[in-house]
């Protein structure tokens, strides 16, 4: 495993971490990368399956596996654990000190009582408490269906042009 390989980065490039609940192989995982192509080093690391409802928890007791994937023509890095997990793995792991995490595109809205179940807000939540900046985005769906079924089609072109500005703005004021 290669340790602090993005840290002699973080001194002249933004870093950026992304992550996610809905997997490795998540279309919105994939629109969130190339929403920010451009914005400095991009590091994927998420889990390796589908993790909804594991809110902030993470794993205790049990080893966590991580292999490297491609992604992307790149190479990410697909976890046993939840989205913390995921995050801690990243900062921990690959000893990265991220310019802006992102949780997300997440197929799925997260509002109201659901919110706090939700590992995509979890993940984000954890991360800022880390004092990393932080965005959690999400898109709403027509139905369930869609949220699950990682080969339908999803078009991700409004909340990627919304990402890509929030996080031009986060990165520029912290």
């Amino acid at each position: 495993m290669k340790k602090n390989i993005y840290l002699a980065n973080t001194m002249q490039r933004m870093v950026v971490l992304l992550t996610n609940d809905d997997g490795i192989d998540s279309h919105g995982l994939v629109a969130s990368y190339r929403a920010m192509r451009g914005s400095g080093d991009i590091v994927v690391c998420a889990p390796e399956s589908q993790k909804t409802g594991t809110g902030r928890g993470f794993t205790l007791y049990k080893p966590i596996r991580v292999r490297e994937v491609e992604f992307e023509s790149t190479t990410a890095h697909a976890t046993s654990g939840t989205p913390v997990d995921s995050l801690l793995y990243a900062i921990r792991g690959l000893g990265i000190c991220p310019s802006l995490v992102v949780s997300g595109i997440n197929l799925g809205e997260n509002l109201s009582t659901e919110i706090t179940a939700s590992g995509t807000v979890g993940v984000a939540l954890e991360s800022a408490s880390c004092g990393y900046p932080t965005i959690a985005i999400s898109l709403e769906t027509l139905g369930d269906e869609e949220k699950f079924e990682q080969g339908r089609a999803v078009d991700f072109n409004v909340v990627s042009l919304v990402l890509r500005r929030v996080a031009d703005k986060v990165l520029a004021h912290g």
